[in-house]
C-alpha cells in the first residue's frame, strides 16, 4: 500500500507539470503549475528514500526479523549457477531478486523481515506487489540451498505471470532458513496455492526434491 501511494503521488506531480505545459501561453500561472508539480515528485523521492532507509535501519536493529545470515563468494559463485540452472528449465523462471557481484570479507548480510528484506544494501519489499497472489514458499536443499517464493499475478482469471523470489541459503544458516520459510509459508492461503498448480502445474514439479 505504500508503495502504492509513493506510486499515485509521483503520477500527480507528473500529472500537474503535464497540466502546467498544457497552459503554457494560455494561464499566466501556468508556472505555478510545474513548480508544484515539481515540488511533489521530489517530495515523493525524498520520502521514498528516507522511508527505505528507515526500513534498512530497522531490520539492522533486529526489529521484525524472521532469519539473517551472510553469503560468501563462494557462495555467490555457486548460487550464480545454480539460479542459471534453474532458469535454464523456463525463462518464467527468472529470479527477481539481485545479488552484488562481489562479496567483502565479511560476507554479504542477508536479513528476511516480516515485510521487508535486506540483500547487501538493497532493500525488498517481502509482501506481495499490488496485483498479486502470496502462493508458495519452499525450501530447497544444497550447497547452497535456496529459499524459493512464487507469486502469482491475479490480473486475469487463471493467471497468467510468475513472479519468483530466490534466496540463497548457505549450509551453515540451514536451520536459520527453515525457520524463515516456514514462517513464509504459513502466510500462503489454501486457494493461492490452489492458483499456482492451477495456472502453473509444471511449477512445483521443477523444484528439486
Amino acid at each position: 500500500m505504500r508503495q502504492f501511494v509513493h506510486f499515485l503521488a509521483f503520477l500527480g506531480g507528473v500529472a500537474l507539470i503535464f497540466w502546467g505545459t498544457v497552459l503554457w501561453g494560455y494561464d499566466p500561472l501556468w508556472p505555478l503549475w510545474v513548480v508544484v508539480g515539481l515540488a511533489v515528485i521530489v517530495g515523493t523521492i525524498v520520502s521514498v528514500r528516507r522511508k527505505g532507509r528507515q526500513l534498512r535501519e530497522a531490520l539492522l536493529a533486529g526489529e521484525d526479523v524472521l532469519g539473517r545470515w551472510q553469503l560468501s563468494q563462494a557462495d555467490l559463485t555457486a548460487f550464480r549457477a545454480v539460479d542459471r540452472d534453474r532458469k535454464a528449465i523456463s525463462k518464467a523462471y527468472h529470479n527477481f531478486l539481485s545479488f552484488p557481484k562481489t562479496a567483502p570479507p565479511e560476507g554479504v548480510p542477508i536479513i528476511v523481515g516480516k515485510r521487508d528484506w535486506l540483500i547487501g544494501t538493497r532493500l525488498y519489499r517481502g509482501n506481495p506487489p499490488v496485483g498479486t497472489l502470496f502462493c508458495s514458499a519452499v525450501l530447497v536443499d544444497g550447497d547452497p540451498g535456496y529459499i524459493e517464493v512464487a507469486m502469482v499475478e491475479r490480473s486475469s482469471g487463471a493467471g497468467h505471470f510468475l513472479l519468483l523470489l530466490r534466496l540463497p541459503v548457505p549450509i551453515a544458516a540451514r536451520a536459520a532458513a527453515q525457520a524463515v520459510t516456514a514462517a513464509l509459508a504459513a502466510r500462503v492461503p489454501r486457494p493461492n496455492f490452489e492458483r499456482l498448480q492451477r495456472s502453473f502445474p509444471d511449477y512445483l514439479r521443477s523444484l528439486p526434491s
